[in-house]
């Protein structure tokens, strides 16, 4: 019970942690075109996802702790939950976390808008993200390859993060009403055709980032094995869903996006087909995340 919460809410944190960073940085790239209407409505995406993890952050202490210790009851304890805030890395990453989402709250409620919110919820968002590195398996390396591990695992969490917002926007884009051959229709094809770009940055990370996070974990002598453990074997279901992604990514940005700007009939019904399709990889993918995290590494067996 204590891990299937501890799972729920990392995966939580994940998918929000996509709209507060990703969708935002998402925005920033792309704020020439968005119209005013977008923007408020996106706006109000980031900072509710914000609030909502000021929440959901204190709940994600509380229910590590309960698993650290072995019994809920532990983590009512003040002195323990104390005790792991202060001084684990674990509980300073949860913290720090906590801060970033709050500070982001404040400034969605706080009415600023424009620039004046847009760049300080990026850099509030990429905060969080950031101590991912701290809350999963690279907090726990030591040795001569902990800050190695540690920085990979932040970089693979802001590229993995930048993506899933990125779609989250993109699905937006595709089902809100606009008129047939607007001007907004074709910006939002426009915007698909133009994240290849940085998607191909975000992809290129990720897979880089990967290997060496699976040497770490796994193990080199292991790679080539993955299914001898229950890690490996949703690692392996991981790996397919991501090329699932890359598939679709490929599918509705060559080919879908430009029937789109183009005019062709059906091309929008399709478009949305394919954007909720490898939006909703990318949530699995966030959801094996959150499993894989409190499942023992191969290369500590």
């Amino acid at each position: 019970m204590i891990e299937a919460v501890v799972v729920l809410v990392r995966g939580l944190q994940y998918l929000l942690a996509s709209l507060t960073f990703g969708l935002a940085a998402f925005v920033v790239l792309n704020r020439a075109f968005l119209d005013e209407a977008g923007l408020s409505q996106l706006r109000r995406w980031v900072g509710w996802a914000a609030t909502v993890q000021i929440v959901v952050v204190p709940g994600a202490l509380f229910a590590q702790t309960a698993l650290m210790a072995g019994a809920w009851a532990s983590a009512l304890d003040p002195q323990i939950l104390l005790s792991v805030a202060t001084g684990m890395g674990l509980g300073a990453a949860l913290v720090a976390r906590w801060a970033a989402a709050t500070a982001g709250g404040l400034l969605f409620w706080s009415g600023v808008r424009g620039r004046g919110f847009w760049f300080p919820a990026v850099l509030l968002g990429l905060a969080g993200v950031l101590t991912f590195a701290w809350t999963g398996h690279g907090g726990a390396t030591e040795g001569a390859g902990r800050v190695l591990h540690q920085t990979s695992t932040a970089i693979h969490a802001v590229a993995g993060t930048f993506w899933v917002g990125a779609l989250a926007a993109f699905v937006w884009l595709v089902f809100r009403r606009v008129e047939p051959g607007s001007k907004a229709e074709r910006d939002a094809a426009s915007m698909l055709v133009a994240f290849a770009g940085s998607g191909t940055i975000a992809v290129a990370t990720l897979v880089f980032t990967g290997l060496i996070n699976a040497a770490f974990l796994v193990g080199v002598s292991r790679v080539p094995f993955p299914l001898q453990s229950p890690y490996g074997g949703l690692l392996v279901l991981k790996l397919i869903l991501f090329v699932a992604m890359l598939a679709l990514a490929a599918l509705h940005r060559s080919r879908l996006a430009p029937q789109l700007e183009a005019g062709a009939d059906g091309a929008l019904g399709r478009l949305r087909l394919s954007v909720m399709a490898e939006f909703a990889c990318g949530g699995l993918v966030l959801g094996l995340v959150a499993v894989l995290g409190i499942l023992p590494p191969p290369v500590s067996m």
